[in-house]
Order: C-alpha cells, then structure tokens, then sequence
C-alpha cells in the first residue's frame, strides 16, 4: 500500500491527467507540453524500455499467445482495453540486407543503435554493393534500395518519426529518405 500511495505511479499519473485537463480546457500556449516533458526524467530505464516494447509492439487477439478469450459480458468489454495493452507480441521484423565490407558492418552497427524496438534483423547479402542498404518491408516484400530504403526506415526508427510528414508529400519523399541515409554514412 505505500508503494502504490507515495510511489511515482499514482503521483505521475495524476499530474499527467491534471495536466492534460489543463490543456482541454484552458487556453496556455505549450505550458502543458513543457509541464508532460518535465515528467520523462522521473522514469526509470526499465520503465522506459517497457514504453518502447509497448509502443513498437502489436497487440495479440483474443486467444493469440497468452491472451485469453473472454465470453461477451460486461466485465469482458472492461477487460479488453486492459488486455490489449498487458498481452503484446513482437511486430514482424524489417530485414537489412548489407555488404561484407568493413564500412558496411560500422553502418549497421550504428544502425543497430537506432532500433529502439528491435524491429531490423541485418542480413549479409553479396548482391548488395558495399556501402549500400537494402531494405524489406514486412508488408510489401519488395527490396527497397537508395532513398526508398531510407524511407522504409521512417516509421520504425522513433529517432526519425519527425520525417514521417514528410513521406507523405510526393516531393519530399526521396529528401526524406536521403536523410536517413545521410545519418548513416561514415564519410
């Protein structure tokens, strides 16, 4: 009982919901974004990782893995909300496929870094010329190369979800994607 009434769980998640009250119903510019960054350093990392694995991660369907299959009552409706966020499985992962070469060993060693999510699995591929990234989406299946793979990599890199906007605009898709890469390069 007194971790749950003096510990930061109760006491965060009050201020966040106060917070976000404040931002419905009051006019205060970027004083409730401020306030809600301020409560990021009182997270410890294993609660910072369970953030990431929550946010890259899919929710499983009823009767999926470990998540078990309700009969439709009430108390169902009220336990589905919390199922969806207590029963998660992995997303199927984007493959990388690199060269052998030294500089593209460094390239996905530092790409590797950027996967919060441990969503890229790194293959070596000998068709793949040295120095250059090739990228298979889960959903498509297609081999993307140049500024595409850099694109492909927006939405599962968290670094770059600024970028996002900007893949949506046909103009600036192949700049979107260019700067993933540029962040990449070695040179």
């Amino acid at each position: 009982m007194l971790r749950w009434l003096c510990g930061k769980r109760l006491w965060l998640g009050i201020g966040v919901v106060m917070h976000l009250v404040i931002d419905v119903a009051m006019n205060v510019g970027t004083f409730v974004q401020v306030m809600l960054a301020v409560y990021i350093p009182w997270l410890s990392a294993s609660e910072l990782d369970a953030v990431w694995r929550t946010l890259m991660s899919r929710p499983l369907a009823e009767g999926e893995g470990d998540r078990p299959k309700h009969k439709p009552s009430w108390k169902a409706s009220l336990l589905r909300p919390l199922d969806r966020l207590r029963y998660r499985g992995a997303r199927e992962p984007y493959v990388v496929h690199h060269a052998a070469d030294e500089a593209s060993i460094r390239r996905v060693a530092l790409l590797r870094m950027w996967d919060l999510g441990a969503r890229l699995r790194f293959e070596t591929d000998p068709t793949v010329p040295a120095g250059a990234l090739v990228v298979v989406a889960p959903d498509d299946k297609t081999r993307q190369a140049g500024a595409a793979a850099g694109r492909a990599l927006v939405p599962i890199l968290p670094g770059f979800w600024w970028l996002f906007p900007w893949c949506l605009a046909p103009g600036l898709r192949t700049l979107a994607g260019r700067v993933v890469l540029r962040t990449f390069d070695l040179r």
